[in-house]
Parts: C-alpha cells; sequence; structure tokens
C-alpha cells in the first residue's frame, strides 16, 4: 500500500542523506605552510649573517685570504734576504704589514657585497612570508567552503529526518486505524467461526483453519495475526492452518519479499502452538514463490484442477483437484482435496492442537 511504500522510501532517503554528510575538514595545505613555517623559523633563528648568506662573499674573502698570506710570505722572504737571513722581527714585520695591506683591499669590495647578501635575505624572507600567506588565505577559502557544504548536508539531512517521522506516524496510523477496523469485522467473523467450529465438531468432524491474508508487511501480518490468534484460542483443531496469499493487494511483489512475508506467516503459525501449511496453486507457486524453500521447511496444500499430476518440482502433501465436487448434505460445488497424510494423528501427537499459553 501506498502508506507503507512512503515509509520505506523515506527511511531509505533519510539514511542517504545520513551517508552523504562531510567528514571533517581535511586541509591540503597543512604539509606546505609547516613547511614554510619551518623555513621561515630557522632563518629567523640563525639572524643574518653575511658570511653564511653570501656565496659570493665567502668566496671573495676566501681568495683575499689566500692572497694576503702569498703577501705576507713574500715581504717576509724579501726582508729576510736584505738582512742576510738575521733580523727576523724585521722580516716579521714586513710580512704583517703586506698581510694587513692585502686584507685592507678587501674592504673595497666588501660593502657592496653585503649589500647584495643582505638584500637577498631580505627577498627570500619575503618571498616565505607570502607564500605562507597565500597557503593559510587558500586554506581558509576551502575549510569556509566545506563549512558551507556541512550546513547545506545538515539542513538535507534534518528535512529528510523530518519526512520520514511524518511518513512512520502517517504508518503508525494507518495500523491503528486498520486493527480498529478488522477488531470490527472480526467480532462478526469471529462468531460465525465459533457456530461453525462447534457445528463441525458435533458432526465428526476434524477441524482446522484457512487463513486468507490481504498483508503486504509483517507489521500488516501481525494485525491480521491478532485477531487469527483470538479466534482459535480456546478451540481444539486436529488440521493444519493454512495461510493461502492470493490476495490481489500482493500483486507486483517481488519474488523474493512475497515469500519472505509467507515464510514470516508460517513461523508465527507455529509460534501459536499449530500446525502450519501453505496453500497454494501450481501456476501461481511456479511464478511467484520460491517453493523449494517454503516447501523444504513447511507442509504445502497444493491446488490444481488439470485432472493431470501437478506439473512442480516441490513437494506437497494435500492435492485440491478439483472446486466442482458434491458432498451429501451440502447444496452447490464443493473443493474436493485428497492427501496421503493422517494430518489428525500427526497433529495429537506433535501436540499442536491448542493455542500455547501465553502467545
Amino acid at each position: 500500500m501506498g502508506v507503507f511504500k512512503r515509509y520505506k522510501d523515506a527511511q531509505a532517503a533519510q539514511k542517504d542523506a545520513e551517508n552523504a554528510m562531510p567528514g571533517a575538514y581535511q586541509s591540503n595545505y597543512t604539509d606546505r605552510i609547516n613547511e614554510t613555517l619551518d623555513s621561515m623559523g630557522a632563518a629567523s633563528n640563525a639572524g643574518y649573517d653575511v658570511g653564511t648568506d653570501s656565496e659570493l662573499y665567502r668566496q671573495y674573502r676566501a681568495g683575499a685570504q689566500a692572497n694576503a698570506r702569498a703577501a705576507a710570505e713574500n715581504a717576509a722572504a724579501g726582508a729576510a734576504a736584505l738582512s742576510g737571513g738575521y733580523g727576523s722581527s724585521y722580516a716579521n714585520s714586513v710580512a704583517q704589514q703586506g698581510y694587513q695591506q692585502a686584507m685592507a683591499n678587501v674592504d673595497d669590495g666588501l660593502a657592496g657585497l653585503r649589500d647584495k647578501a643582505l638584500t637577498m635575505y631580505q627577498l627570500k624572507q619575503n618571498g616565505l612570508s607570502g607564500l605562507l600567506s597565500a597557503l593559510q588565505n587558500q586554506d581558509s577559502l576551502e575549510a569556509a567552503e566545506h563549512q558551507g557544504a556541512v550546513a547545506n548536508a545538515q539542513d538535507w539531512r534534518d528535512y529528510k529526518k523530518s519526512r520520514a517521522d511524518q511518513a512512520a506516524q502517517e504508518k503508525s496510523d494507518f495500523l491503528s486505524n486498520l486493527w480498529e477496523m478488522a477488531k470490527s469485522v472480526g467480532r462478526a467473523g469471529l462468531t460465525a467461526y465459533d457456530t461453525y467450529n462447534a457445528n463441525a465438531k458435533a458432526a465428526g468432524l476434524d477441524v482446522g483453519v484457512y487463513y486468507y491474508t490481504n498483508a503486504t508487511s509483517e507489521a500488516m501480518a501481525d494485525a491480521e495475526l491478532a485477531l487469527l490468534r483470538q479466534a482459535l484460542r480456546g478451540k481444539a483443531l486436529t488440521l493444519p492452518v493454512a495461510v493461502e496469499l492470493e490476495s490481489l493487494n500482493l500483486v507486483g511483489m517481488p519474488y523474493g519479499d512475497l515469500s519472505n512475508l509467507a515464510a514470516y506467516h508460517l513461523e508465527q503459525i507455529e509460534k501459536m502452538g499449530f500446525f502450519a501449511q501453505l496453500y497454494t496453486y501450481t501456476s501461481y507457486a511456479n511464478a511467484h514463490l520460491d517453493m523449494a524453500r517454503l516447501s523444504g521447511r513447511w507442509d504445502v496444500w497444493l491446488a490444481d484442477y488439470t485432472g493431470k499430476t501437478p506439473n512442480v518440482t516441490f513437494n506437497y502433501n494435500a492435492h485440491q483437484h478439483t472446486s466442482k465436487g458434491a458432498v451429501p448434505g451440502i447444496s452447490g460445488n464443493v473443493d474436493l482435496n485428497v492427501t496421503t497424510l493422517n494430518y489428525p494423528k500427526i497433529i495429537r501427537k506433535k501436540g499442536l492442537t491448542r493455542l500455547r499459553e501465553g502467545v
């Protein structure tokens, strides 16, 4: 029915909305931001050092020092030659003067090299600062976009939940109304069933139940089964409680769902304490029910009016072979059945004659 489909669809839509919720924000820039901060921090901690930051300055200074040492050595050698090898203090003094004069030449280019090294250092720091700002700005933009997506998803999820809650309430109201209607109809039916049951017992007949269901869900089945339970309270049965699923309400139900619903009915009948049986007919069973599963677990009462052995591959123990039979004392056509099982004996032996207490 529409109310149950709306409920099912609303539940599925709510679940989809929950699954579509974005996760926590994952930045694509964390590693690069940290690397940039590390680079800036390392440079700041080390400070500016022209000797470290300028390769050109280091090369120039190393060459000047080498030239100064060579000049000092040459001056010392010349002074020693002039003094005939004596006067080492004079030679040392001359060497020192030569070294100092050579090193003084470094000062001519040092100022320009220092300025260049400082400029390069400042440009590097400015570049890192600009990169950091760009990374942080982009990260903030993407974080804001993510938060917007989360807010939209939350709104959609809340909307779907409200629809699911509404569908659940509609379903609850429908079942409540259905139950009230069923109880009203059922009270009249129970009175008639009590009369038929008593008359059959008085005639010495074995009695069972034929249960025709209109339920399209387990919830609806529960409402029907509650009436069945009420009808059978205090009754003694010696034949099966057979359930038939041929209602027009069930047309179009998926193969597996219909078989599941049949199994649910049969399981609940067993829990009541009765011998559960599936009633069906050949073409319906072959097209709509998983009979390998159902007949492997429960007894089957098969209707087939072809006058031949039913064309089925599953097991059945009762065969309704005509709808045009005649029985003395009954006017009009009567369905006739045959079986190889002694149902009353089996049911009594298994203790499946009465409703279980507390059920």
